[in-house]
């Protein structure tokens, strides 16, 4: 078999392996590993260690010699710090014109202060429980301005709804809060 190259290297980015069934995330590396190493191609995924390792149930030797049999570099990324996460809330606040408040960006970032992806959903889920609870204000099923007028309060409710689901499923039952 001969293969022609237009460039010197190939790189492939192989994402979200720890989303596979363990036995398809450890069957995926291995079979990189064993059958689709070539020394034109590099393979890059990224992974959390630990998830990983737990995902796969491996005990913390077992875990290191798999790694050290699959990958023969890796690199570490320090976390998040929470001021650089919370940067990055008022980076999106201010690109995607949110218009939200500092204390609700704090809210977002203190509950999910190691997970940018996370801060992003948050965002998106906060703008849509306002448009729902504006749409139920009109249609007089909330008092007006109650909930809509008070981001906050809201932003700590779906941080409950997220987090907390019994306290919220509580919370949601007492009529009189809202």
């Amino acid at each position: 078999m001969r293969l022609t190259y237009i460039y010197d290297k190939i790189i492939i980015f192989i994402d979200n392996v720890d989303r596979c069934e363990p036995e398809k995330a450890k069957e995926v590396l291995e079979s990189i590993k064993n059958f689709l190493e070539h020394p034109k191609i590099t393979y890059i995924i990224p992974l959390d260690d630990k998830s990983l390792q737990n995902h796969l149930e491996m005990d913390d030797f077992t875990f290191s010699e798999f790694q050290r049999k699959i990958f023969n570099s890796s690199i570490s990324i320090k976390p998040f710090s929470n001021n650089e996460l919370l940067y990055f809330a008022f980076q999106l606040n201010e690109k995607y014109s949110l218009n939200l408040p500092i204390d609700v960006l704090d809210i977002c970032t203190s509950i999910y202060s190691k997970n940018p992806r996370r801060v992003i959903d948050f965002l998106n889920k906060i703008q849509i429980e306002k448009y729902l609870v504006e749409l139920q204000e009109e249609q007089k099923n909330f008092v007006s301005g109650k909930l809509s007028q008070n981001i906050s309060g809201l932003a700590k409710l779906l941080a409950i709804k997220e987090e907390w689901t019994d306290l919220h499923d509580r919370i949601e039952k007492n009529i009189d809060f809202f």
